[in-house]
């Protein structure tokens, strides 16, 4: 059989690459580089996904072992029910201009939470302070009086459904939960207790919901507003958890629930949002008519 020039070992080494094959061998490079990168993307957010949902199984089950243990009586959100204890510790705030020790320091409000004794009891101090915040959350902050004015991630990404033993605000006649034995008219698998909150938008541990409008599971209202914005920080989702226990990351369909994101400002909360959907999911899962 004839042979080629430069199909040996022997010839290759003086022949080279010719440019065909050089240029072969780029795009063969570049699509593997390509796929490799496409997929460190895709392994990096289930990663924080899971992470995330993990989480909030985690504050869920605190919870619920603290209503347990505290005859049944459900831990509020801030401004809520009398005498029940913030679940996020104390009066906790978070803002994205402020320089408040309190953005970045666990100390200051996560060390108060009553949540924290149950999670300390499988974890160390600072993994059970770590629990609060979603690793994908983007916002940090700095202070004089912490960590010397390096930018630090602020302390927590997750909020409580305000119904939850929280805020009534101006609706009365709905139910605000303060005990386990209440999940009635909505069971505990629909009850939605912490979700991921966006950090243009979290400040105190509530994510409100305004059940202005709301008749049942399928019926739109041109009512509907958004007081807090949840977060999607996960495919355009947010991570939630419910009352029995289990935890779902939820996509969010109207571009309204997800407005431009910006480290910058803080985003106009409480702005009418007509005929959306997604409003009409999480009313259906925060609360009922007394």
């Amino acid at each position: 059989m004839r042979q080629l020039p430069c199909s040996n070992l022997e010839n290759r080494s003086e022949c080279g690459f010719t440019m065909t094959e050089t240029i072969t061998c780029l795009m063969v490079g570049i699509t593997l580089f390509s796929i490799a990168a496409a997929a460190g993307s895709i392994m990096r957010s289930p990663s924080n996904q899971t992470r995330c949902l993990n989480n909030l199984r985690t504050l869920t089950v605190a919870w619920s072992v603290y209503a347990d243990e505290n005859q049944g009586r459900l831990a509020g959100v801030a401004g809520g029910l009398s005498s029940r204890p913030d679940w996020a510790g104390g009066r906790s705030w978070l803002n994205l201009d402020g320089q408040e020790a309190s953005n970045i320091d666990p100390e200051v409000h996560l060390s108060q939470s009553p949540l924290l004794p149950y999670l300390t009891s499988h974890l160390d101090q600072a993994s059970a302070y770590q629990i609060f915040r979603c690793p994908a959350d983007p916002s940090v902050s700095r202070s004089a009086e912490f960590n010397h004015r390096r930018l630090t991630p602020r302390v927590r990404s997750y909020s409580m459904n305000n119904w939850m033993g929280g805020l009534r605000w101006i609706m009365p006649s709905w139910i605000t939960f303060s005990a386990k034995s209440e999940f009635t008219a909505l069971p505990p698998s629909k009850a939605m207790v912490f979700t991921g909150e966006r950090a243009d938008s979290i400040n105190d541990s509530v994510l409100y919901i305004d059940m202005t409008g709301y008749e049942d599971s399928t019926t739109l209202s041109h009512q509907s507003r958004i007081i807090d914005y949840p977060a999607f920080y996960h495919g355009g989702g947010a991570s939630i958890s419910f009352a029995d226990g289990h935890v779902i990351n939820k996509k969010w369909r109207d571009p309204r629930t997800v407005p431009a994101f910006s480290l910058n400002r803080e985003l106009t909360l409480n702005v009418l949002s007509p005929n959306n959907p997604d409003v009409l999911w999480l009313q259906d899962h925060a609360t009922r008519l007394r």
